[in-house]
């Protein structure tokens, strides 16, 4: 696969799809805009993906890839279920909790002159969290994400894959930035990657991006209008060989 070639003709395609995203009419409703930040999340890090891969930084790509997905996962979900905006500001709420709680109990004196203000976001988060708790939202963990999404079993798989370049899983730290010659190993910083692993990062990131389009672009209800789109993507597809 060559890698020049392909990240010209996918930042072809992805000023394409964001000039498109940029053209769309949303309404100033709260589960529309949190479809539409997601949207704007997803193309944002898409971008960035880009970046890396033409910079052959391929032990950061999967983690942004990962973000990508989990973001992909919510889109989903939101646009399922008008009310799934809830269970993110309930997890919202969880987290500000936390927070409040480690500066209380912080025996360093910077973190003491937040104490107050902790106090109040405390507080605050702990009635928005009862509210959303007695109307049923709370904060959901991933499987439960992947599950209102409805998402395939191979997202599940490949989600855990990516995890294991997040959390530096032992075996990626050896694939990424050991070469072992007989009994000599090297540390590497930058290590060049394989045709399957190029086009498995292309291929999610596509998959990412435009499945995140085909979302937005059902729930506004004008798929029909945006088919070229998609006719290009497949032909990037084809032509650099990512199934």
């Amino acid at each position: 696969m060559n890698r020049e070639r392909a990240c010209e003709d996918f930042l072809k395609l992805y000023n394409e799809v964001a000039g498109m995203s940029e053209r769309l009419i949303y309404h100033q409703e709260i589960s529309q805009l949190y479809m539409f930040t997601l949207l704007a999340n997803i193309l944002e890090k898409a971008n960035g993906v880009y970046i890396l891969i033409k910079e052959g930084n391929y032990t950061s790509t999967p983690i942004v890839l990962r973000s990508m997905l989990e973001a992909y996962v919510d889109l989903r979900s939101a646009k399922n279920d008008s009310n799934y905006i809830k269970h993110a500001l309930a997890a919202y709420a969880w987290e500000r909790i936390e927070a409040a709680k480690i500066i209380q109990n912080s025996n360093d004196e910077s973190a003491k002159l937040d104490i107050e203000l902790a106090n109040k976001y405390q507080i605050e988060s702990q009635e928005e969290q009862k509210q959303l708790s007695q109307e049923g939202f709370s904060r959901l963990f991933s499987k439960e994400k992947f599950e209102k999404a409805n998402c395939e079993a191979n997202f599940k798989i490949v989600n855990m894959l990516l995890c294991s370049y997040s959390h530096n899983n032992i075996s990626r730290l050896e694939q990424r930035h050991l070469e072992v010659e007989g009994d000599k190993a090297a540390i590497v910083v930058f290590k060049d990657i394989d045709d399957s692993d190029l086009k498995f990062f292309f291929s999610l990131l596509i998959t990412i991006l435009f499945g995140a389009i085909e979302v937005v672009l059902i729930s506004l209800d004008q798929m029909e209008e945006h088919k070229s789109l998609f006719k290009h993507m497949l032909s990037f597809r084809e032509i650099h060989g990512i199934e």
